[in-house]
């Protein structure tokens, strides 16, 4: 009860969490500028077994999280990989790569 008498008719303030982040956590953005759809794999660094993560369409772009460290290969219809790309925290917390423009193919 002296909760509700504590009130004055104000919205209560709400604390503010602050989520931590971890330090190793990066959102990627691959970017494919080519016309043919590319196959993205995350690369298990214990076993090298190649894991499919997703499909890039032709001009299309692939968004996930990952952490430093990270490896992903980029594979052609053919199987013949195209771009790979290990993941670096000092290129920041958000970050863009270009797997295949058109003037490459």
């Amino acid at each position: 009860m002296r909760s509700i008498d504590a009130l004055d008719g104000s919205e209560p303030k709400l604390r503010q969490t602050r989520v931590s982040r971890d330090p190793n956590e990066v959102s990627l953005v691959f970017e494919n500028r080519g016309d043919a759809s590319i196959k993205s794999y995350w690369v298990n660094e214990s076993s090298g077994e190649e894991v499919h993560v997703g499909e890039l369409d032709g001009n299309g772009e692939l968004s996930m999280k990952s952490f430093h460290g990270h490896t992903f290969v980029f594979k052609d219809q053919d199987g013949s990989v195209v771009f790979s790309h290990t993941v670096a925290k000092d290129g920041g917390h958000e970050q863009r790569h270009v797997v295949m423009d058109s003037e490459e193919l």
